[in-house]
């Protein structure tokens, strides 16, 4: 069971004006490992073969936060990688030629079929 609030504040207050920061030491257990992979290890625990999709790739490596796990080919089943820029598909076409799991799709998605300007 913990302090009353007033003296919580009271206790902080005094610490600070001695120039000292008071704060509560977390005991859960540190998981250093970033989003998509949490979510990847999750997944499987389901399916031991996932299929990650990433829409709009770019070009693989720039700022590309799937990149670490795409080069490790037991992560995951198969990638897609949707990218509409024809500049930008020929440099993931080269960053990703030896993955024998990685697809590339060059198209838009989009809410409606057809065609589409891309401003960019």
């Amino acid at each position: 069971m913990g302090l009353p609030a007033f003296i919580n504040l009271w206790i902080g207050r005094t610490a600070e004006r001695f120039g000292y920061h008071i704060q509560r030491i977390d005991r859960k257990p540190h998981i250093s490992a970033n989003a998509i992979e949490l979510a990847l290890a999750l997944t499987r625990s389901n399916s031991p073969n996932p299929v990650i999709v990433q829409i709009g790739a770019f070009d693989g490596s720039f700022q590309d936060p799937l990149k670490d796990v795409l080069d490790s080919e037991d992560n995951y089943g198969k990638a897609v990688l949707v990218e509409p820029q024809p500049t930008a598909v020929s440099r993931l076409k080269s960053t990703y030629q030896k993955h024998t799991k990685v697809m590339i799709e060059p198209s838009v998605v989009g809410v409606q079929e057809g065609t589409s300007t891309l401003y960019t």
